[in-house]
């Protein structure tokens, strides 16, 4: 803050110098203004009345206490402290500047002159009140909102941005450090505290690894090395300390996180955590919401971790952030529930820190930095991974300002992205222990998979709308002659994608128009603006067009949103949508982060609401918009191809389509990847006995969910694939001997769940050994496919049996034979194409249609046969035979 001087303050300082130092208490303690003397490190050694009186400190409680880091942290900071270590560094100190100390009372405006004092290595701190900022008494249950209108300024946070987080030469004191070469396993940066933890003789700094843990960790850590993932062990140190040493790599480096484990009265055990995640990772799986999975993550990290408050906390498109669930204690009346935050508050450097070290730990934000040594000439060490690195000043006077002492944070990662946040406060200190923190992590990522998976459900469904729509403005488009009438005067037109309202068409420069739309002359003036904007895909999309394009704002009640697709030769599609006015609570005036005029930003002091009208947005465009576009602006070009160019031209753009056709059907089967992921995942965990110890009935259960999803996840998801391959001659078999018998045997039981649910009776008879040289996946595959069809089109109190026996000569034949409504010649035919079904008039049946059509290509390459024998009400036999 800048210097100033008041008319009677420095007169006082200057009256006293002289007799300051020789003061009797009463005198001292009588003094009109506060008066604090320290040596040299900021070391207390008297503190007045009068200053107890305004900071609520009782003097004998701080007497030989840091003043900087310990009694009053918020000046540990360049305009404090910064002035007060360069005086000493001089030799004289004379200060003067105003400051607010955020005293828990309330926070007050000062004035302080720094000086020396009368005898060495001592000097004074004068404190005179200004002015009280907020009146004292209880924080109101329901804050006054404050209302504000969007100017559009800027605000520049680039300072904040600057800042490097990751190497910040400092720890918090409740662990140690120690970096290690691993050429040499010599120590090559420690933290000051680590020879006390580890009760090493000598400092660790320089020396050999193994002079400073012992050989069981060692060992450990020797064989860990090859390893690119973190890992953590236990290990004893002498008189019984035991530790948590964490190990991850740094650069070149090996960094271990060592933690004292020490025993906390009527701490869970481990397995009551067990259940406790269990049970609550039962919860999440049942949320059908977003909010529902939010308030349940809230409540479950809270009281796993003895937290005061948890909130979720999500970004946005711009990375602003809105707290989407809260869980606290009823005496705390503060409240971040339903408040956005600005991204400024969380920079860019810590977001992308927070994409890649997942969760944060803070017992007490006041907690004196440890420094961490570096044997000289080496980098300083990066610290992103460690569970103990120093917090920015910025980051822990944010939470001072929030009330908060102890915090822990959990990054959510949706599908590699940073979605957003769990954060935990508490008002006083609080460690949470490792295997707490352990378990708040899992129920965090157990979070973050239900989002991924209630995300891509919302998508799919809205993608599958939008991609009807699109099927129908191109057979729109095959069946007519011009591309105009076809997309904006048919029964389904432009405006039917994508919810948007208005939508406009450029062809050979001519313009037409659907729905609520902007004058000709506007957007002639976009179309122009937009020339040098295209991306390298030939899309253009905003959700706040006049924030980009300010004379936008003429119509952004029609057009805030835009999506526009450039064509060919000049031309374009655009969608627009209208403004959405909103109001949006923040949680304080967003803009008053900044600090006076030439100043670094500082955190936010108030976390009141403040509400925002916000204007001249629209709502988001769909994430697979693009994709749709881009499929449109395909088949617009086919058209106008086929009316333009020769018939070479139009094969070569079809075959564009074709492509751009695969690519789509490859994005809608990774689609079903992450939840079968998930399936296989939670088998793998049951399976392991992490859940706790399983009937045999139960575990054969498991085991065959296991193996199923792994199979849907290799088979059914690439069904289209697969296809693909064989149709261009890319399919290549692995064969291998096996026994056929048995094989046959685990698609039976892989399939028998699905027969006892349609009550169908389905049994085996299988040779064994049976030997077979084939490839066991396909084989696998053309298997479940064949029996699968067996099962599902046998109605109940049906039968379906299947028979592996040798082929003459070598080999093996499989029969499957079941009691289903059988099929015509014609039928047989239907069902050997692609994506096509023989019609069922009992019920519709789920499929891809590409089950036989894969079976019989699958056979083929293996040079063997498959013929279908089968008639109306006689049911239907399969016959495979595979040559040895």
């Amino acid at each position: 803050m800048p210097d100033r001087t008041t008319d009677d303050f420095g007169p006082f300082t200057e009256q006293i110098r002289g007799t300051i130092d020789g003061m009797g208490t009463a005198e001292f303690d009588a003094l009109p203004v506060g008066a604090i003397q320290v040596d040299g490190s900021g070391v207390i050694h008297r503190y007045n009345r009068t200053e107890s009186r305004l900071s609520g400190r009782i003097p004998e409680r701080v007497i030989g206490r840091n003043f900087f880091t310990e009694v009053a942290p918020c000046t540990n900071i360049p305009a404090f402290s910064g002035r007060f270590m360069d005086g000493v560094t001089s030799g004289t100190l004379d200060a003067r500047f105003d400051f607010v100390f955020d005293f828990q009372m309330a926070p007050v405006r000062v004035q302080i002159r720094m000086q020396n004092a009368g005898v060495p290595d001592r000097y004074w701190i004068f404190v005179r009140k200004l002015e009280d900022l907020r009146p004292p008494g209880p924080a109101p249950e329901a804050p006054a909102a404050h209302t504000a209108s969007v100017t559009g300024e800027v605000v520049d946070f680039s300072v904040c941005e600057q800042e490097d987080i990751r190497r910040v030469g400092a720890i918090q004191p409740w662990g140690a450090v120690l970096a290690v070469d691993p050429r040499d396993w010599t120590v090559c940066a420690a933290s000051d505290n680590a020879q006390a933890l580890l009760d090493c003789a000598r400092p660790p700094l320089g020396r050999p690894l193994g002079e400073v843990l012992d050989a069981g960790p060692l060992a450990a850590l020797r064989d860990w090395l090859p390893d690119r993932t973190s890992r953590s062990w236990r290990g004893e140190m002498a008189r019984g300390r035991r530790i948590d040493i964490r190990a991850h790599r740094s650069g070149g480096c090996v960094v271990l996180d060592l933690e004292p484990l020490t025993a906390r009265p009527g701490e869970a055990p481990v397995c009551s955590l067990l259940a406790a995640v269990e049970a609550d990772v039962a919860v999440i799986r049942q949320a059908s919401s977003l909010t529902g999975l939010a308030q349940a993550c809230a409540r479950s990290v809270r009281v796993l971790t003895g937290f005061e408050r948890a909130i979720v906390y999500r970004f946005d498109a711009d990375w602003h952030g809105e707290v989407i669930a809260e869980d606290k204690v009823e005496d705390w009346p503060q409240s971040f529930a339903g408040l956005h935050f600005p991204a400024s508050d969380i920079p860019r450097q810590a977001r992308e820190l927070y994409s890649q070290s997942l969760s944060r730990h803070v017992p007490d934000r006041d907690y004196v930095p440890v420094p961490v040594h570096r044997i000289e000439g080496t980098e300083p060490l990066d610290l992103s991974f460690s569970r103990h690195r120093s917090l920015s000043p910025v980051h822990l006077q944010y939470l001072r300002n929030m009330g908060v002492t102890a915090s822990m944070s959990f990054s959510i990662l949706v599908e590699g992205r940073l979605w957003g946040m769990v954060a935990a406060h508490h008002r006083q200190p609080h460690h949470v222990a490792i295997p707490r923190r352990s378990a708040a992590m899992t129920v965090v990522e157990a979070v973050a998979l239900s989002i991924a998976a209630v995300e891509r459900a919302e998508a799919m469904r809205g993608r599958q709308v939008d991609h009807a729509v699109l099927t129908a403005l191109m057979v729109q488009m095959a069946s007519s002659d011009a591309v105009e009438p076809a997309l904006t005067q048919q029964a389904t037109r432009l405006t039917d994608l994508f919810g948007a309202t208005g939508a406009a068409l450029s062809i050979d420069g001519h313009l037409l128009t659907v729905g609520d739309w902007p004058p000709p002359a506007e957007v002639a003036a976009l179309r122009a603006w937009l020339e040098p904007r295209w991306g390298s895909a030939g899309l253009f999309r905003t959700s706040s067009l006049s924030s980009v394009f300010p004379d936008a704002t003429a119509y952004r009640q029609k057009a805030s949103g835009c999506l526009a697709l450039r064509l060919s030769g000049g031309d374009f599609v655009m969608w627009t949508r209208p403004e959405e006015p909103r109001q949006i609570t923040w949680g304080g005036d967003p803009a008053k982060a900044l600090g006076a005029a030439g100043q670094r930003p500082m955190p936010r002091i108030s976390f009141d609401r403040w509400v925002e009208e916000r204007r001249g947005h629209a709502a988001p465009w769909p994430t697979w918009a693009d994709e749709i576009a881009t499929s449109l602006r395909h088949a617009i070009s086919d058209m106008m191809l086929r009316h333009l160019r020769h018939v070479k031209e139009l094969s070569d753009q079809l075959a564009a389509s074709n492509e751009a056709k695969s690519r789509f059907l490859a994005n809608m089967s990774h689609e079903l990847r992450t939840p079968l992921n998930a399936i296989i995942g939670f088998s793998d965990l049951m399976m392991s006995g992490m859940a706790g110890t399983l009937p045999p009935r139960i575990q054969d259960y498991v085991q065959s969910i296991h193996a199923s999803g792994e199979h849907l996840l290799r088979m059914v998801v690439n069904d289209v694939l697969d296809l693909s391959r064989i149709e261009a001659g890319r399919m290549e078999l692995s064969p291998e001997s096996l026994d056929a018998g048995i094989l046959a045997a685990e698609c039976v039981g892989m399939l028998l769940p699905r027969a006892v649910r349609g009550e169908v009776l389905l049994e085996v008879q299988a040779e064994s050994p049976l030997p077979l040289t084939a490839d066991a996946l396909r084989l696998r595959q053309i298997l479940l496919n064949i029996i699968g069809n067996a099962v599902k089109f046998t109605p109940p109190g049906g039968r379906v049996d299947v028979r592996a026996r040798a082929l003459a000569g070598g080999g093996a034949v499989f029969t499957v034979r079941d009691t289903g409504p059988g099929m015509t010649p014609e039928e047989v035919l239907t069902a050997m194409e692609p994506f096509r079904q023989v019609a069922q008039t009992r019920a519709a049946v789920e499929g891809t249609g590409l089950g036989l059509p894969i079976a019989k290509s699958l056979v083929d390459l293996h040079a063997g046969n498959l013929a279908i024998e089968t008639a109306p009400g006689l049911g239907t036999t399969v016959t495979i035979e595979i040559g040895a």
